[in-house]
C-alpha cells in the first residue's frame, strides 16, 4: 500500500500545481488586460517614453473645419505639461528645437498644435520653416541607422521601434489646415509656396486644397501656379471644365482680365470647355477727353492778363 499512497501523494502534488498554475495565470492574465487599457488611453503618448504617469492620462483632440473638411488633432497630458498649448508659433518653434537637440522627435500632432497656433504673416512662415524642418528630421531617420532614442537596450539586447519616417506623412488635411491659417494671416505667399513646395514639407496635395487656393489667391501668377502645380500631380486628364473654370475665375477676380481671357481660349482650344457665367471679362475702357488744339486752349490766367490789356 505504501507505493500507492506516494502515487496517490505525487498525483495530489501536481493536481494542486496545475490549479495553481491555472489560477496565477488568469491572474497574470488579468493584469495585463488592465495595463493594456490603461495605455490606451495615451494613444498620443510619444515613443520612447518610459512616463508611465502621463501615459494613464487621456488626449485632448481639437477639431477645426477648413475648407468644409474636418480636421482634428492630439494634444497629450506631456504636451499639456511641457506648456505647449500656451505657447506661440515662435515659443513652439523654439522649444522643437530643442527637441531635436535632445534628439527626441517631434509627433505629426506637434506640426498639427504649430499649424493652429497661425495668426500673422511671420508666424506662417515660421510655421512652414517647422514643418519642413519635421519631414526633413523624419527622412533622415528614415534612411539611417540612428534611432534617436526611439529603442532602448534591455538584458543587451535592443528593443527596435519603428522609425518615425516610415509612419507615413503629414495628413492629408493638414494641407488644408495651412493653407487656410496662413490665407487668413495675410500670407497667401506662404499658402501657394507651401504646396508649391509639398515634396520639401512633407504634405500631400488634394484636390480639396488646390480649390481653396485658386478660391483665396491674390494674383493671376499664384492662380496659374496652382494650375501647373495641379496638372503635375494629376496630369493632363486632371485638369477638366471644373478645375479650369477656377483658374479663369481666380484670374478675373483679381482683376488680371487679359489673362483670364488667354487662359480661357487655351483651354478651350485644348478641348475643355470654361463656364463664364458669373465672371465679369469685361476690361475697362479709358474715356479719351477732347481738350482741344493748342491755339483753343486757354487758362483762367490768360484769359484774366486779356482783360486788364484792354482796359
Amino acid at each position: 500500500h505504501a507505493p500507492t499512497r506516494t502515487m496517490l501523494a505525487a498525483f495530489g502534488i501536481a493536481r494542486a500545481s496545475r490549479l495553481a498554475c491555472g489560477s496565477g495565470y488568469r491572474i497574470a492574465s488579468t493584469a495585463r488586460l488592465f495595463q493594456t487599457d490603461s495605455l490606451a488611453l495615451s494613444s498620443g503618448s510619444e515613443a520612447g517614453s518610459t512616463d508611465a504617469g502621463s501615459s494613464r492620462v487621456p488626449s485632448t483632440v481639437v477639431r477645426g473645419t477648413y475648407a468644409g473638411v474636418n480636421v482634428a488633432y492630439a494634444v497629450t497630458h506631456g504636451d499639456a505639461q511641457r506648456g505647449y498649448p500656451a505657447m506661440t508659433v515662435a515659443e513652439m518653434c523654439d522649444a522643437l528645437d530643442a527637441r531635436y537637440k535632445q534628439k527626441v522627435v517631434p509627433a505629426e500632432r506637434h506640426m498639427m498644435q504649430v499649424i493652429d497656433k497661425v495668426k500673422s504673416a511671420e508666424d506662417a512662415t515660421m510655421a512652414a520653416r517647422a514643418v519642413a524642418t519635421f519631414h526633413a528630421s523624419k527622412t533622415f531617420l528614415a534612411a539611417s541607422d540612428d534611432r534617436w532614442g526611439l529603442g532602448g537596450i534591455v538584458e543587451g539586447s535592443l528593443i527596435s521601434t519603428e522609425k518615425p519616417g516610415k509612419r507615413g506623412g503629414l495628413h492629408p488635411n493638414s494641407l488644408l489646415m495651412f493653407v487656410e491659417k496662413s490665407f487668413s494671416a495675410g500670407n497667401a505667399a506662404a499658402a501657394v509656396s507651401a504646396a508649391a513646395k509639398h515634396h520639401v514639407m512633407g504634405f500631400k496635395v488634394t484636390r480639396e486644397a488646390c480649390d481653396l487656393l485658386l478660391a483665396k489667391c491674390e494674383t493671376a501668377t499664384q492662380a496659374i501656379t496652382v494650375y501647373e502645380l495641379w496638372r503635375s500631380i494629376g496630369g493632363a486628364n486632371a485638369i477638366e471644365e471644373g478645375f479650369a473654370t477656377q483658374v479663369v475665375s481666380a484670374a478675373a477676380r483679381v482683376g488680371d482680365i487679359d489673362a483670364a481671357k488667354r487662359w480661357m481660349k487655351t483651354f478651350q482650344a485644348s478641348g475643355v470647355e470654361v463656364d463664364t457665367r458669373g465672371m465679369d471679362l469685361t476690361e475697362e475702357e479709358t474715356e479719351t477727353i477732347d481738350e482741344g488744339t493748342a491755339d483753343e486752349t486757354h487758362t483762367v490766367e490768360q484769359e484774366t492778363e486779356e482783360e486788364e490789356v484792354k482796359k
